[in-house]
């Protein structure tokens, strides 16, 4: 029992350093950006809460998230008008769901060489060559991780995001069909 405790705590400590060199991967040359993971505490600080002005964490699956603060150097904040969105955990991801709000962040002008990457449950998906400043609405897809960066990602960079954020999803009840539409089944995806 004791060594499983050990287990896990070095386990828990290995992602907080992986996650650390990463961002420090991605952001640590001076690039811009901002990057966005939805659980309530990222490298010990809470960054979804239900409420706009940040003063209600999120602590438990299905609350609403109105507010979430981001991970990256800036920690640019993303909110809401609208609760239609929430806290999820399927398996061991998790990620906002949004029903029909959206979650909206002012970044800085990252130029027209920018670069969006989106985790979900459809895998890693990379928009480069993007011009992306101002007002700019998170995906409205159940997204475990949200990248901006001023600049591609090299393949080393992709890499290492991949592995870092490589979770299986189990999408029981439902998920999207190869149409586009939502459908009742029970299978599993693989995100990486």
């Amino acid at each position: 029992m004791i060594s499983l405790g050990l287990s896990v705590t070095a386990a828990i400590g290995r992602r907080r350093n992986e996650l650390v060199a990463l961002i420090s991967q991605l952001y640590g040359d001076g690039q811009q950006g901002a990057m966005f993971i939805p659980q309530p505490t990222v490298l010990g600080q809470q960054v979804l809460f239900q409420d706009a002005a940040g003063t209600t964490p999120v602590t438990d699956a299905g609350q609403s998230v109105l507010l979430h603060v981001g991970s990256g150097p800036d920690a640019l904040p993303a909110s809401s008008v609208s609760d239609d969105q929430s806290y999820e955990i399927d398996g061991a991801v998790s990620y906002v769901d949004h029903r029909s709000g959206s979650l909206s962040v002012n970044l800085p002008d990252l130029g027209a060489t920018a670069t969006r990457v989106v985790i979900s449950w459809r895998g890693a998906e990379y928009l480069e060559g993007q011009a992306i400043s101002g007002e700019t609405l998170l995906p409205q897809a159940e997204y475990e991780l949200v990248i901006y960066r001023d600049s591609a990602l090299s393949s080393a960079e992709k890499e290492a995001v991949e592995k870092l954020f490589n979770n299986a999803w189990l999408l029981s009840d439902s998920a999207w069909d190869d149409n586009g539409q939502w459908r009742d089944i029970a299978v599993w995806e693989d995100a990486a």
